[in-house]
């Protein structure tokens, strides 16, 4: 379903019409896009794959961090596919570490003769916007590494855009569009309108009518 497909069902269900006071498309819109975020959560907590990307990050010579695209939300894992023997074909497994004697760890291990043959083969997490590789990067390589990641989900906003996309767009082809959880949605707006509406005396009346 699109956005403006998701609402036309809300305003159904709720016995109503765009332009009725109880809520306008664009507020309609933002129970929409918050009930996204709470589904995308869930999904996630519920460890499946729907949202997994996939990103080649860049290493710069003695630069020790490496930014993560903007539409992360989780780390799955890291992997090295150029440096130290490994292809796209066989990939070399990065460890991610945590802070402490793990990172002093990092910092020791794969060091090479030469300093600007350094690949590393550990990482640590900083925040949610970059990782620090260990030990730094004897020299620059473009897509030396490949990110697996779970994505954000994009707000919608244009009528033709779909829900549970990483960047908004108006077609899911090569992505899954989780229609099976599209009904769920605008439910979940609609209830936001009701909740809005609770001290209304016309709320008793769709609530009943709603939930049934």
């Amino acid at each position: 379903m699109t956005l403006v497909e998701l609402r036309t069902a809300a305003y159904d269900w709720l016995l109503m019409s765009a332009t009725e006071n109880l809520a306008s498309p664009a507020e309609l819109t933002r129970y929409i896009n918050e009930a996204q975020r709470r589904l995308h959560r869930r999904v996630v907590m519920e460890q499946l794959n729907f949202f997994t990307a996939t990103a080649d990050l860049n290493e710069v010579a003695n630069t020790a961090t490496v930014s993560l695209p903007v539409t992360l939300y989780e780390i799955q894992f890291l992997e090295r596919i150029t440096g130290s023997g490994a292809s796209a074909e066989r990939p070399i497994p990065m460890r991610r570490i945590g802070k402490g004697n793990d990172a002093a760890h990092g910092n020791r291990v794969n060091l090479s003769s030469s300093s600007s043959n350094r690949s590393p083969l550990t990482y640590m997490v900083e925040g949610r916007t970059r990782v620090r590789l260990m030990p730094t990067p004897g020299s620059s390589q473009t897509g030396s590494l490949r990110l697996y990641y779970t994505h954000k989900v994009a707000d919608m906003a244009a009528d033709a855009d779909v829900p549970f996309q990483e960047t908004a767009r108006t077609s899911s082809v090569g992505y899954d569009d989780l229609s099976e959880y599209h009904e769920i949605l605008w439910k979940m707006a609609a209830q936001q309108v009701l909740a809005k509406e609770e001290d209304s005396p016309r709320y008793g009346l769709l609530k009943d009518q709603v939930m049934t």
